[in-house]
């Protein structure tokens, strides 16, 4: 059975809630879709903006998005929730809230502690307020590396275990070096062999 791409709640005479997982369903191309956490990483790197201030800088480039502002004027009055890029994001504008709760198990804002957002009525509109709460995030590092999975998928699971650890984006860096150092090596066989799986992992960890 597949899961439906779009849940809408839709309550007594509130505003529609319309939840989906890419933000490319609907703002393709746009800032929603494209702040996500190779654009975050790069940020920080860059120093254009810290944790604390990237919500503003972030809301700053919404604004002067034309291109989403006019897909943002066809859409109907509401809040569009969405996720995949594991980098929390809140913003408004004419009737349409737009919310990434960001994530609970593994954040990629350089911030280990869990992300998840609370949406609230209020008057006649919904607000939305993004939260941080600390877990044992060691515990859960410590769970997977004994895992079956740290067994059985010993490349893929070190990466999220890094990802975990740092709460920075490492899978998409990765498989960007993986093609490279398979091209480098001269092998086009695609999906990776294992052997060059595995040697081009060797390599990015160093």
């Amino acid at each position: 059975m597949r899961l439906p791409q779009e849940i809408i709640i839709k309550k007594d005479d509130r505003l529609p809630i319309f939840i989906f997982h890419k933000p490319q369903r609907y703002f393709l191309n746009t800032s929603p879709s494209i702040l996500g956490p190779h654009y975050f990483a790069k940020g920080m790197d860059d120093k254009k903006f810290d944790c604390k201030s990237y919500n503003t800088y972030s809301n700053a480039i919404l604004n002067c998005d034309t291109k989403l502002h006019t897909i943002i004027s066809k859409l109907e009055r509401g809040v569009y929730i969405f996720g995949h890029t594991h980098i929390p994001l809140y913003w408004e504008k004419e009737g349409r809230l737009l919310v990434n709760p960001g994530s609970c198990g593994l954040p990629l804002d350089f911030n280990r502690n869990a992300s998840y957002g609370i949406l609230e009525w209020v008057g006649n509109s919904y607000e939305a307020e993004i939260r941080r709460v600390a877990y044992n995030i060691d515990e859960i590092i410590n769970y997977t590396k004994k895992s079956d999975y740290a067994k059985d998928v010993k490349v893929w699971s070190s990466i999220i275990l890094k990802e975990l650890e740092t709460a920075r984006e490492q899978a998409i860096p990765f498989i960007h070096f993986a093609e490279k150092y398979a091209t480098d090596i001269q092998d086009m066989v695609r999906p990776f062999s294992e052997e060059t799986w595995n040697s081009a992992y060797e390599e990015w960890h160093k």
